[in-house]
C-alpha cells in the first residue's frame, strides 16, 4: 500500500467497458453472451495495470458519463444544440432498425446477424453497467456518474479541484486512452493510456503537455486546458465541434493571440466560436457544485469487501478464472483509510 506510485486513479468506464466487451464478445455467437466474462476481464484490466505496467494506486474509481434524460445528452450538448449536434454521428441501433432490416427484400443475412449482434452487445452493455454500479463498489472499486457530465468533464474537475490536495509524488491518475484527457492534466495528475496489441504502455505528464503549447502563448498566460478549449471551439481536434475558423491554412498562434485580445476577425462565427468555447468552461454547467463536493469526497466512497464477499459477487454474476488469492493480492493494494467500512 504505502509503496503505491499513485493516490487515485479515475478510470474512463465506457472506454474500459466497450474495449473489454469487444475482447470478450468478439470470437462468440450472440446466444453465447455472458455478462461474466466481461466483468472478469474489467477486474483483470485494472489489476494488469497494476502488476505489468506499475500503475499502483491507493484507490480505483470508476467513472462514467450519464446523460440527462430531460434534455437527451450531456450539458456540453445542450449549449451548443443551436450550432451543431454534439457527437451528431454516433448512431445507435433499435429493435426498429431490426425489423426494418428483416423487411427489407434486399437485405443479406450478414447485414441482419450483424444489427442483432449490435443490439445484443448494447444490451449486454447496459446490464454490465448496472451491475458495475451497484457492486464494484462493495469489492474496493466505486462507481460514480452525475446526470448531464461526460467522463471528461469528471476528470478535469477533479484533475483542477485535487491539484493542491495531492502531492505531485504521488500524482492522481487519469486512465483513459482519450488524448483529450491528456490537456485535462496538473503537475499532480498524470495520464495512463492502456497499450494496444505490439504497443507500449504510456504515462503522459503535465510537463509534456504543456511543452507543446507555443512559447508565444506561454508568454502571454495561456494555461494548458485553455489552449485546448479554443482549439477545441475552433473546430480543430476530436469533438466534432463546428469549424470556425476563416482560412483553413491560417497561422493559429496569431489566431489564438488575436482571439485572447478579443479579435474575432479570423472567424467565420464568433457567436458560435464564443458559445463552443463555454461549454468548456464546466463551472457554469448546471450542479457544478456537487460534482466539486463528490470529487472532495473521493476518500470517502467505497468499501473493500472480503474475499468471501468477493466469492459471492463472483459466483451471482458468473465471474469464473479469478481465484481468491488474485483478488487478495488486488485488495491488498488499496489503502483502507480511503474507504468507509476500513
Amino acid at each position: 500500500m504505502s509503496n503505491n506510485k499513485y493516490s487515485l486513479m479515475l478510470v474512463d468506464s465506457s472506454y474500459l467497458l466497450t474495449r473489454n466487451l469487444w475482447i470478450a464478445l468478439k470470437d462468440k455467437k450472440v446466444s453465447e453472451f455472458n455478462v461474466g466474462d466481461v466483468l472478469r476481464l474489467t477486474i483483470q484490466t485494472l489489476n494488469k495495470s497494476a502488476r505489468d505496467y506499475d500503475i499502483t494506486c491507493d484507490k480505483i474509481i470508476m467513472v462514467a458519463d450519464a446523460w440527462n434524460k430531460e434534455l437527451g445528452g450531456y450539458y456540453r450538448t445542450d449549449i451548443i444544440k443551436d450550432y451543431i449536434q454534439y457527437k451528431g454521428d454516433r448512431k445507435f441501433m433499435t429493435e426498429s432498425d431490426l425489423n426494418k432490416l428483416k423487411e427489407d427484400p434486399n437485405s443479406s443475412q450478414e447485414e441482419i446477424e450483424k444489427v442483432e449482434r449490435e443490439i445484443e452487445s448494447n444490451k449486454l452493455k447496459y446490464r454490465i453497467k448496472t451491475i458495475m454500479k451497484e457492486e464494484f463498489p462493495k469489492i474496493g472499486i466505486p462507481y460514480i456518474s452525475c446526470e448531464g457530465y461526460e467522463f471528461d468533464d469528471i476528470a478535469t474537475i477533479a484533475s483542477f479541484q485535487l491539484y493542491d490536495k495531492i502531492s505531485p509524488e504521488k500524482p492522481m491518475v487519469i486512465f483513459t486512452k482519450d488524448s483529450d484527457l491528456s490537456y485535462s492534466l496538473s503537475p499532480s495528475c498524470v495520464q495512463f493510456k492502456l497499450p494496444s496489441k505490439g504497443q507500449n504502455p504510456e504515462v503522459v505528464t503535465y510537463n509534456d503537455m504543456y511543452a507543446k503549447i507555443p512559447q508565444e502563448l506561454t508568454a502571454n498566460n495561456l494555461s494548458l486546458y485553455n489552449y485546448y478549449s479554443i482549439l477545441s471551439s475552433l473546430g480543430i481536434g476530436h469533438n466534432r465541434t463546428k469549424k470556425v475558423l476563416k482560412n483553413s491554412r491560417a497561422n493559429i498562434v496569431k489566431v489564438i493571440l488575436n482571439i485572447m485580445n478579443n479579435n474575432y476577425e479570423d472567424l467565420t462565427d464568433p457567436d458560435c466560436f464564443l458559445t463552443q468555447l463555454k461549454s468548456f468552461n464546466l463551472s457554469l454547467f448546471p450542479n457544478y457544485n456537487e460534482v466539486v463536493n463528490l470529487v472532495n469526497s473521493f476518500d470517502k466512497i467505497g468499501s473493500i469487501g472480503s474475499v468471501e464477499d468477493f466469492r459471492t459477487f463472483c459466483n451471482k454474476y458468473g465471474v469464473s478464472k479469478i481465484s481468491d488469492d488474485y483478488y487478495k493480492q488486488f485488495a491488498e493494494r488499496l489503502n483502507p483509510n480511503l474507504y468507509l467500512n476500513c
